[in-house]
């Protein structure tokens, strides 16, 4: 396997900062949502792991929990994963499928 975590490419900057200001424009706040993000965030994380048998229903419904997912979450699932499939060593042929079990809504597809 080649280093997995190599520097990324200098064009992954440029997307980066794109997926962010296309997320902040599609989440806009309010100066009160703002200095709840960081509780929205903690929910979110709590519901995702400890508490996840409490999550009735899934959180992309929910516009607290959505913008705590798009503001924290799926930026830093972007990061990761787009710095870390470059340098996976996946022998994929044309059909192949590709199974994400807990990224994130559409973090694998957007980071590919």
């Amino acid at each position: 396997m080649r280093n997995l975590f190599r520097p990324p490419a200098e064009a992954l900057t440029h997307d980066m900062e794109t997926a962010l200001r296309a997320i902040i424009e599609s989440t806009p706040l309010s100066g009160a949502h703002a200095k709840a993000l960081p509780f929205a965030i903690r929910d979110l994380s709590r519901l995702l792991t400890q508490d996840r048998s409490l999550l009735s229903a899934s959180y992309w419904i929910n516009k607290r929990l959505l913008t705590a997912y798009c503001r924290y979450f799926l930026p830093w699932n972007l990061v990761r994963l787009s710095w870390m499939l470059p340098g996976m060593d996946l022998p994929l042929r044309e059909g192949d499928t590709v199974l994400d079990l807990g990224s994130g809504p559409l973090t694998v597809p957007m980071a590919l």
